[in-house]
């Protein structure tokens, strides 16, 4: 459902892979839900049916590493929390994700943005920015 909803907000040529797993030295790969390429820009995400990326602090720590991890690996423009609720993300779930991206080392190039996408597959859905505010290309 979030690659139909990204697919539909361009004109240009559409690729995304649903759930792909990152091996490395680490016990457990790195799964992401969602990589898409949409007008010209890389976008990592998770996909949900909840409004958070973890319970505890160490859970919501370690999807935002995971996310970071993965980011930095696919030179990402975007990361993306995408969920069918139509509440909001969890502000500890996104201050925790905005935390961790101010603070790794963007070696090529800027930071990627967060997006928060929520009521996917519903006729409410809400694509914002990380203050709140409508996502650029959603306006289209």
């Amino acid at each position: 459902m979030a690659g139909r909803y990204l697919a539909g907000l361009t004109q240009r040529p559409f690729a995304d892979v649903p759930e792909l797993d990152f091996v490395s030295k680490r016990p457990r790969p790195d799964e992401i839900d969602l990589i898409a390429h949409v007008n010209r820009q890389v976008l990592v995400g998770e996909a949900k049916s909840i409004d958070h990326i973890g319970e505890k602090v160490r859970n919501r720590q370690e999807a935002a590493a995971k996310f970071i991890r993965v980011a930095k690996f696919l030179h990402a423009d975007q990361i993306v929390l995408v969920s069918s609720g139509v509440d909001p993300w969890n502000p500890t779930s996104v201050e925790t994700l905005a935390d961790a991206v101010e603070r790794a080392n963007w070696n090529f190039g800027p930071a990627p943005l967060i997006r928060l996408i929520t009521g996917i597959g519903s006729d409410t859905v809400r694509d914002l920015d990380v203050l709140g505010q409508p996502w650029k290309e959603a306006r289209i």
